[in-house]
């Protein structure tokens, strides 16, 4: 019997990119920056009778404040994905820090008996890397030093500056109750979600957890690694498929056409019917 997809309630995160299709929904969940625009491109690599379905972060509107933890955002993200009345399979992806997002509502959906085939990661490390400590950051800038000469120490500094001006101003206006005008609320959610995602930790979970990894790898606060830090994630070995391009580029990557194969493969062999949106 068709499975209904409902997305008639309402929504504070929900946004169907796709929002018909006979087949499973891929979920989508952003990265720092809280937004999901970037998947409308990754989503022409996914056969059209796929429904596809993003979660975009509180704070966008500079109203309210981002999540503090990852385990609120995700428990705030999976109550409005359980309202469209979907029972799985789960299909679950994050782009960069999103891929812990999903990690994490991966494990509640598993601790409540549902089934997630996997957890799809777009180029992102898990809380588990090992962290460069300052000697090593220091190293890494000299190397980009060395190729780009002063204007690279002109940006260093500049960057350093613009980003403690910006969180002065932050918790001036936040304990001001102010709404956060549009060119700060990018970085308020960055570095919330920054400060949620080093508290954050994994257990391992009893699925497969697939990493896209860019082929071009920032080294500057970790040692980019084949797993990044997801084979402490995982009883399962970890899925490696490596795309060309580098991070901001990865979620339109043609490659990404493999991942809508996967799932198909998947259902195939669970033998799930098709479903009907209404």
């Amino acid at each position: 019997m068709a499975q209904p997809l409902r997305l008639d309630h309402e929504r504070h995160h929900l946004v169907a990119i796709r929002a018909t299709g006979t087949r499973s929904p891929l979920w989508l969940m952003p990265g720092a920056g809280g937004n999901v625009l970037c998947f409308h491109t990754l989503s022409s690599r996914i056969r059209p009778d796929r429904p596809v379905l993003a979660l975009q972060a509180r704070g966008i509107d500079g109203d309210k404040r981002p999540h503090a933890s990852i385990e609120a955002m995700a428990a705030a993200y999976l109550h409005e994905m359980r309202q469209t009345g979907w029972t799985g399979p789960w299909f679950l992806a994050g782009y960069s820090g999103g891929g812990t997002t999903a990690f994490e509502i991966a494990r509640r959906l598993l601790a409540l008996g549902e089934e997630v085939p996997m957890v799809v990661v777009l180029d992102g490390f898990s809380p588990h890397v090992r962290w460069n400590g300052a000697l090593r950051r220091g190293w890494a800038h000299l190397k980009k030093f060395r190729t780009h000469g002063p204007s690279f120490a002109h940006y260093f500094l500049q960057h350093v500056m613009t980003r403690r001006r910006k969180l002065a101003r932050r918790e001036r206006l936040v304990a001001a109750r102010r709404v956060l005008p549009p060119k700060m609320r990018a970085f308020d959610l960055a570095e919330s979600f920054a400060t949620a995602f080093r508290q954050y930790r994994c257990v391992r979970l009893d699925t497969q957890i697939v990493l896209y990894r860019a082929t071009h790898q920032a080294d500057v606060l970790f040692k980019p690694t084949r797993e990044q830090g997801w084979g402490e994630c995982s009883s399962r070995p970890i899925d490696v498929v490596h795309l060309e391009g580098d991070h901001t580029s990865i979620c339109s990557s043609p490659g990404l056409a493999e991942l809508d194969q996967r799932m198909a493969t998947i259902e195939t062999g669970l033998g799930r019917p098709s479903f009907g949106v209404r």
